[in-house]
Formats: structure tokens, C-alpha cells, sequence
């Protein structure tokens, strides 16, 4: 993370200036992997306008036909997702898996380390999470990798006059503000929602363990005598701020890397539509093939834990070690066990 001469952590997509003139830029999550990371605004720009793709532009010169043609694959793609009996089970069942291989599943049942975490939640406290892991970009309407894509399809398709004229038609506004469909996206999107701020806290739990478990220092000293619970790491920093052990302003920088730390590490290791690459997003719009953003995001989401096991474990922090060793495992288990099983 980067942080001005304030101690402000610059966020993704700030653009700042060193001391020499020379403009620097952090990549968000445009940039895929990459966002969190910092360049040249310079060398940032040429990077981003590298990736660009020619696919849309041929999909728009075959014109309104093969526009239409594209709404009515969107349209399939979404019944055989949201409005699914077994898409709607399969969904939360493969993100548990992705939960599994990226280390972040508690003892017992999945169902269970989610109780662990959320349990103590007030609906106050509840209504917070929700916020702050929408301002980091973790949960949203487009998170998940097959909603994602049948929306971009389905953008791309109404640039058709005759899509575009069906779409707000009488009946399919009245079925897209139907409560069937609103409660059918909702319960779709609301699994991985869960899922992806379970993964979030999980991450930001074995950050904070990391920094003050094995310290010397009189916040260590207050974590080592009283612990901390699973999601209640603002308020034990809050606190030790408020009894003096740290500073106001280190206890919000830190609840600031923390926060931007475990997204970006939550965001690489379970499956986000933000992070698809614009060449995969393109594919959606090849008459062959369906959903190809989610298994792009899985050999993305996979290499990624494989490759953070292997930082954890090359680091000489004990927590990160135990963590690196537990992805290892777990990927290890989601790949071969699982499979096999099945």
C-alpha cells in the first residue's frame, strides 16, 4: 500500500505526484491483478489502452441482427442462472469450494464458520460491513462472474433499436420489477455477497494475527491478554486508540491497509467479475460458447492462491506460514479430493 506524506493511504485509482513532478497512479480494478499496485501514470495508461480488444467492434459492424441474436443468448444465459432451481443451489456450493481452496474455511461446518463470524452482528453493525466492503469494490450487483457477463451482453445487445425497444417494453419492465425476479436475483447475488465478505473478514483476521500476534509492543501485549473475535478487529483498534495504546490516527491507518490489504487478497482468491479481463469479457460476444468469465476465474482465482501459499509460506512470520501451509493444503484437497469425490 502507498501512503502520502499525511499518512493517507492512497486508494485505487488515485493518481499522485512524488516529490521529483513525476505523476504515479494506483491500478484499480480495471487493471485485474494488478489493481492495489502502483506505476507511472504514463507507463499505467499505455498498459490499460494495450488491452483494449477488437471483438466488440466486429460484433457491432455485423449490426442489428447479430445484436439480436446476442439479446437472446443473455436471455438464456439468465435462465439458466438466476432463474434455475439448481443454478441457485450449484452457486453458493461453488463458492464454498472456492472458500475451501483459498484457506479461509473455519472448523466444522462452512454454514458454521459463517455463524462464527456474523452471529454477533448487530443490524447496525451489519449495515457498516455492508457499506465498506461495497466502497472496496467487493459486493455488488456485477461481483459475480455469470451475472456480469449476461449484463454486459445484454448492454451490448440493447444498442440494437429493436432489443432496446423490447427491453422497456410493458412486459418485460413489469417482469424485471416483478418480486419473483427481484427475489431471484437477490438470493442468487446475496450467497456470493456472504460469501465474499466472509472471505474478506477471514483475510483481514489472519492480516491482523500476522502484525500483532507475535509482537512485543503494548498492542500486542492487549491482543495476547484479551484476543479479539472474528470481525472485531475496528473495534479492538478503536479501543486500544481510546486507552492510549496507539494513536488515533496509526489506529485508522491501520484499520485502513487492513481493509484495502484483505479486498485486494479476498478479491484475487474468490471469483469477481471486476478482475475478468477485457479479452475474456469479449468472448460473451462470440455466437459459440457460454460464460466464459467464470472458468477464466477460476484458473485465475487458483493460480492466485497458489501463488500467494507460496509467499505466506517463503515469509518468516509463523501466522503467514501456518496460512500459506493451509492454502496449500486446501487448494491442494478442492483440486484432486474433491473432484474424485464427486
Amino acid at each position: 500500500e502507498v501512503m502520502d506524506k499525511n499518512y493517507s493511504l492512497y486508494k485505487p485509482g488515485d493518481i499522485f505526484v512524488d516529490q521529483k513532478g513525476t505523476e504515479f497512479k494506483v491500478f484499480d480494478d480495471t487493471a485485474g491483478d494488478l489493481s492495489g499496485m502502483v506505476a507511472t501514470k504514463r507507463f499505467a495508461d499505455a498498459l490499460l489502452d494495450a488491452n483494449n480488444t477488437y471483438t466488440t467492434s466486429v460484433a457491432q459492424a455485423l449490426g442489428q441482427p447479430y445484436q439480436i441474436f446476442l439479446g437472446l443468448k443473455s436471455a438464456a444465459q439468465y435462465n439458466k442462472t438466476v432463474l434455475s432451481p439448481s443454478a441457485q443451489i450449484r452457486n453458493p456450493f461453488g463458492g464454498t469450494i472456492m472458500t475451501f481452496a483459498a484457506g479461509n474455511m473455519g472448523g466444522g461446518s462452512f454454514i458454521n464458520s459463517i455463524n462464527k463470524v456474523f452471529s454477533n452482528f448487530s443490524k447496525d453493525r451489519i449495515k457498516r460491513e455492508t457499506q465498506k466492503v461495497k466502497d472496496l469494490g467487493l459486493i455488488e450487483q456485477k461481483s459475480s462472474a455469470f451475472i456480469g457477463e449476461i449484463e454486459d451482453l445484454a448492454k451490448f445487445a440493447e444498442q440494437s433499436s429493436r432489443v432496446g425497444k423490447f427491453n422497456n417494453s410493458k412486459l418485460m419492465k413489469g417482469f424485471r420489477n416483478s418480486g419473483f425476479n427481484k427475489g431471484a436475483q437477490k438470493l442468487y447475488t446475496g450467497s456470493d455477497d456472504v460469501i465474499r465478505d466472509y472471505n474478506f473478514i477471514s483475510e483481514k483476521n489472519r492480516l491482523f494475527r500476522a502484525l500483532v500476534k507475535h509482537g512485543v509492543n503494548k498492542l500486542a501485549n492487549r491482543f495476547k491478554n484479551s484476543g479479539v473475535k472474528d470481525g472485531d478487529i475496528d473495534e479492538f483498534l478503536t479501543k486500544a486508540a481510546s486507552d492510549g495504546l496507539i494513536t488515533a490516527q496509526a489506529s485508522k491507518n491501520l484499520i485502513g491497509f487492513l481493509d484495502q490489504e484483505a479486498a485486494q487478497i479476498a478479491k484475487n482468491v474468490y471469483q469477481n467479475y471486476s478482475r475478468t479481463g477485457d479479452i475474456i469479457k469479449d468472448l460473451a460476444k462470440l455466437p459459440i460458447g457460454n460464460f466464459a468469465a467464470f472458468p477464466s476465474e477460476i484458473v485465475r482465482t487458483f493460480s492466485n492462491i497458489g501463488k500467494r501459499a507460496a509467499t505466506e509460506l517463503a515469509s518468516s512470520n509463523p501466522e503467514l506460514q501456518a496460512a500459506g501451509m493451509k492454502r496449500a493444503v486446501s487448494s491442494l484437497v478442492a483440486t484432486t479430493a474433491v473432484p474424485a469425490s464427486l
